[in-house]
């Protein structure tokens, strides 16, 4: 039944939808992103400025650098290694965001994340960052 994956089985109802919108129904649908065991880079952020950058490496054997379990690298808001993605982020992304969800003319939070995981780019050598998710109930700092 499950192909090359296996058989997957779970004790959860998985009744995400149940109730539609209305009811709080939801599920993110995100496709598999394997360069995820590269690390996944957070934007540190204070309300609309960028605090901190994180590029998070899982250790040795790991596939994932979530939970605690990762070499953590710091670099400064004007990374150059980050600059495509924190101008696309802070400069472009964020107001759209913040529009479609019709609170352009909120503050955002004091302290907040966003994360992205790396993921093949359109041309050849290239990456592009994927995001894995925004944070702002319980961030963690490095």
């Amino acid at each position: 039944p499950g192909g090359a994956a296996g058989e997957w089985k779970s004790v959860f109802p998985g009744q995400y939808l149940k109730g539609g919108k209305e009811a709080g129904g939801q599920l993110v649908d995100q496709r598999l992103l394997p360069r995820i065991s590269e690390g996944e880079v957070r934007m540190l952020m204070v309300k609309n400025a960028l605090f901190q950058i994180i590029h998070k490496k899982p250790v040795e054997g790991g596939f994932s650098a979530v939970g605690g379990i990762n070499i953590p690298t710091f670099y400064a808001p004007d990374a150059p290694e980050y600059a495509e993605l924190t101008k696309k982020f802070v400069q472009d992304d964020i107001p759209i965001l913040m529009d479609a969800m019709g609170l352009g003319d909120q503050p955002l939070p004091l302290i907040w994340t966003g994360d992205f995981i790396p993921a093949d780019g359109p041309t050849p050598g290239s990456t592009v960052y994927i995001v894995g998710e925004f944070n702002c109930s319980c961030v963690g700092c490095s």
